[in-house]
């Protein structure tokens, strides 16, 4: 089975990312994900199973 993520709908990211501006690990990760191509995903799973 292949997992999908998509960073369509970031905004509600980014609202998670202000209201708990605490979370820093979840803010980077974010960002690292933003620009990545589907087929770098793969390489960012550990990122993503984190989220």
């Amino acid at each position: 089975m292949k997992r999908v993520i998509t960073m369509v709908g970031t905004s509600i990211f980014d609202n998670y990312k202000d209201k708990y501006k605490d979370d820093k690990y979840f803010a980077d990760d974010v960002e690292e994900l933003k620009d990545k191509r589907a087929s770098e995903f793969e390489e960012a799973i550990r990122i993503i199973d984190r989220i």
